[in-house]
């Protein structure tokens, strides 16, 4: 079942946030694209699976763990307790024991177990015999329930407890070729042996459970059967896989540490391909792996022998998806979007549909390396900050790339992140690695610069937003925390501070008809602010996550002739589009979430979780 707006079931209603002041009042509209079912990670770490075939994933940036069905549909969100408390703070490692309660390991709560079905048994704090505190990363648990943890990715030493959290033993060698520099990976079998990665020296080590040392082959860096920063491990007891992070592989061993001429893997976002993998977890049988791609932000499924099942994450290179889009720019009843990591635009229809797309990777015209920010004039031609060329390019609406003369040394740009035209055709840039504002006419010829690094009015600190309104120019000075603005009409010569509103590293700017001013702040609260032209605040808009109208790092926004607000969602992988309404009428949307998450009595979820929305807490 795909995600929708609307999606009937027997559950509870959830009213979307009605963002609202004295003044405005927003209401969530709608996203795109749509995912079949709500695969929004942020630096996902580990993963487990249950005899059941669940799979179970610590989603360490979003301080949560999501339940999935063997072929990725939502089952739960673990996040809070029934009270609305967080249950956690960094999960990061997990593993589930013979009775099929679940561990997860939490950089402030240490242990937590809870049964299959997110109702927490008990926690304990880790402790070694001296009753020294130390923080557990990766966790594994034996044939025997007995808890064996990575204390610190430094530490050098395997932890092992008891399943009521009863310290137990380490394993410490004394010889040194055995000793650990920073295990990252654990795994045991059903055989009473132990695995173990040591990502900075490039081995896998195996020992017993009572930490006697066994022999492993191991060698080089990067050849196949060798390593280079193995991280996450596992193994059904015939076979054992390991992830590099470097290599961006997996790799399969028998439980000798013989290369079993299986691999997989590449760097990139693509299917197969990851970008510093972490975790892995086996099916029951050990028919499927999934690995965790930490920084791509997913989570992908293979046979036994690497070969690809499915992805499951936001981002993606398909026409009308995205990784980390940025500017979002307007003209007519049309969308362009700079999809910045897959170096493209897109276009799109003002309800999310797919036109054209124009780039790829490169230096050469009509591509990019990280675009970011977007502006369209009159014409509806469109200008691209392409960052990391150090440029601005120009197309006409079909994406036709159009002579842009080369800037003098004066004039040359630093890793530009937004660009603005007024209403002569006069063309604005942030350049962000200068510390200054330039300008431009329509064809790409001089016109002037402004700025410089510091924190005095005219000066900035890598500005990363231009926006232009009703004669003045407004500038996200992000990194003094600010907004500046100077009239066009005195040629900038004056500049002022904009709002008594705080800000923390504001970054997307925009004006809409009325001269209202909205600012972006990706990484504080993931928030939207909306001012009047005489700085007053107006409304703050959106909440941070991952549901329906919540947002992540958003950086850039446009507005719409008829007041909708399209945000370029970055961390979520989406747009999302606001709508102003008139809180009298009390207009809102609603969608349906399964009926208030899992706790004794709440039979109400069980029957709905897998058939509503599932993008609720």
């Amino acid at each position: 079942m795909k995600f929708k707006q609307f999606i009937i079931a027997f559950a509870s209603i959830f009213v979307l946030p009605a963002f609202a002041s004295s003044q405005a009042n927003y209401t969530f509209e709608r996203i795109w694209p749509t995912l079949q079912q709500p695969w929004y990670f942020r630096v996902p770490t580990d993963a487990a699976t249950d005899r059941d075939g669940f799979v179970y994933i610590t989603d360490t940036g979003n301080n949560r763990v999501l339940k999935f069905t063997a072929d990725g549909c939502f089952v739960a969100n673990w996040r809070n307790d029934e009270t609305g408390k967080p249950l956690f703070n960094s999960p990061y490692g997990i593993a589930i024991d013979s009775l099929g309660q679940v561990y997860i390991t939490d950089l402030v709560h240490h242990v937590q177990v809870f049964t299959s079905d997110g109702l927490m048994i008990k926690q304990w704090k880790c402790q070694d015999k001296t009753g020294k505190t130390f923080i557990p990363y990766s966790i594994t648990v034996d044939h025997e329930n007995f808890v064996y943890l990575i204390g610190g990715l430094q530490s050098g030493r395997i932890y092992k407890f008891t399943a009521e959290g009863k310290f137990v033993s380490w394993t410490e060698s004394d010889i040194e070729e055995m000793q650990f520099l920073e295990p990252a990976g654990i795994a045991t079998d059903n055989k009473g042996f132990l695995y173990v990665t040591d990502r900075i020296k490039h081995r896998v080590y195996k020992f017993t459970t009572d930490g006697k040392s066994v022999e492993w082959k191991s060698g080089d860096i990067e050849e196949q059967g060798r390593f280079n920063e193995p991280f996450g491990i596992e193994t059904d007891g015939k076979s054992v896989y390991v992830v590099e992070r470097k290599n961006d592989r997996v790799q399969k061993f028998t439980v000798d540490g013989k290369f079993e001429g299986i691999s997989w893997g590449g760097e990139g976002e693509g299917d197969g391909q990851f970008y510093a993998p972490a975790g892995i977890a086996l099916s029951p049988g050990a028919e499927f792996v999934y690995v965790v791609d930490l920084n791509n932000n997913g989570v992908q499924k293979f046979t036994s022998k690497g070969e690809f099942v499915a992805k499951w994450a936001s981002y993606g290179s398909e026409p009308g998806q995205f990784s980390r889009p940025m500017g979002v720019a307007m003209h007519g009843d049309f969308v362009y979007v700079a999809d910045s990591h897959n170096d493209r635009i897109q276009k799109f229809t003002t309800d999310g549909k797919f036109i054209p797309q124009w780039g790829s990777n490169g230096a050469d015209k009509g591509q990019f390396d990280s675009p970011r920010g977007l502006a369209t004039d009159s014409k509806g031609y469109v200008y691209v900050a392409d960052m990391n060329n150090n440029r601005i390019q120009k197309f006409d609406s079909d994406g036709i790339f159009q002579e842009w003369k080369n800037q003098d040394i004066e004039t040359q740009l630093c890793d530009p992140e937004d660009v603005a035209v007024d209403e002569d055709g006069y063309v604005y840039v942030a350049d962000t690695g200068s510390h200054r504002i330039l300008k431009f006419r329509s064809d790409g010829a001089s016109e002037g610069a402004w700025g410089g690094f510091g924190k005095e009015l005219g000066k900035f600190s890598s500005p990363s937003g231009i926006a232009i309104s009703d004669g003045w120019l407004y500038v996200a000075d992000t990194g003094n925390d600010r907004i500046q603005r100077a009239k066009l009409a005195d040629n900038l010569e004056t500049w002022e501070k904009f709002s008594s509103g705080q800000f923390m590293s504001p970054t997307g700017i925009v004006t809409d008809e009325k001269g209202s001013v909205y600012v972006t702040e990706p990484y504080n609260k993931s928030r939207i602010q909306k001012f009047s032209p005489t700085g007053d605040m107006i409304a703050v808009i959106g909440t941070e996550g991952q549901s329906a109208g919540q947002v992540k790092e958003p950086h850039y926004l446009c507005i719409g002739a008829d007041g909708r607000i399209y945000v370029g969602d970055a961390a979520n992988n989406r747009i999302q589009v606001f709508s102003p309404f008139d809180s009298e009428e009390g207009i809102s949307k609603a969608i349906i979430i399964a009926g208030g998450g899992p706790y004794p009595g709440n039979n109400l979820w069980d029957a709905t979780r897998m058939c509503a929305n599932p993008t609720g807490h």
